[in-house]
């Protein structure tokens, strides 16, 4: 293999074995973050966690080798400065807003903190980049139980319901959600016509607090008719 391949340049001086520590850290460090995010069933979990942040290192190290690799002058810190700016367009495909509802934030600010990690790992600050890490991940595995302990958070869901024939009267849903402390808003309502039966179908954005028995509130609503799907789909936390 030619020697250029494993030139190291004259401002890395911990020669390449320290070049591999630093991605390994990295590529470690983001995948750490990720898994923590993909055990809360996040869209962007160890697999982007890993690049952005292993990645960012790579990029860091670019940046603070081209004063040294090239004839001209020029400033080490502008591409780690656009990981920082352009690393929020990633961070925005991770934000969903549903219907008056955002979700994802907590996931987009774990994107930006992973490539300021990888930064910090590429730059060869092992020290802060590995204690930013710990205490990322402090906040996200146990502060954040302990706190819906402390708080139980307010959650938002989307519930289909569909019954045989006659829709239940709206004060008969009603009480059903009051009875389990659920605000409720019908969004839509629709017909399902078949050759073998027709039912009415209405969808509701629900409001709630703490946990209930979802089992217990299929059982309430077969009580009010012929009750034929029951779909309930969770669209975030606050």
């Amino acid at each position: 293999m030619p020697d250029y391949f494993f030139r190291i340049p004259e401002g890395l001086t911990g020669g390449i074995w320290e070049i591999f520590l630093r991605l390994a850290l990295a590529f470690m460090s983001g995948f750490i973050i990720g898994l923590e995010r993909e055990s809360h069933k996040q869209p962007a979990g160890m697999r982007t966690h890993a690049l952005i942040c292993g990645v960012s290192a790579l990029l860091m190290i670019i940046s603070m080798t081209m004063p040294f690799v090239s004839d001209k002058a020029g400033d080490p810190g502008r591409i780690a400065a656009q990981v920082v700016s352009g690393i929020g367009f990633l961070g925005a495909g991770a934000i969903i807003k549903m219907g008056t509802h955002v979700k994802g934030l907590t996931t987009a600010a774990s994107i930006w903190g992973a490539a300021g990690i990888g930064l910090a790992l590429g730059a060869g600050l092992y020290g802060p980049g590995i204690l930013t890490l710990v205490i990322m991940l402090f906040f996200l595995h146990i502060l954040f139980p302990l706190g819906k302990k402390i708080f139980p958070p307010k959650w938002h869901a989307r519930l289909e319901l569909e019954y045989k024939g006659k829709f239940p009267k709206k004060e008969v849903i009603d009480k059903v959600f009051e009875s389990f402390k659920l605000k409720n808003q019908c969004k839509e309502t629709k017909a399902n016509r078949s050759k073998e039966n027709i039912s009415e179908i209405k969808v509701y954005e629900l409001d709630g607090k703490g946990i209930f028995d979802t089992e217990e509130l299929i059982k309430a609503f077969r009580q009010k008719g012929d009750l034929q799907c029951f779909r309930l789909t969770d669209t975030g936390n606050d």
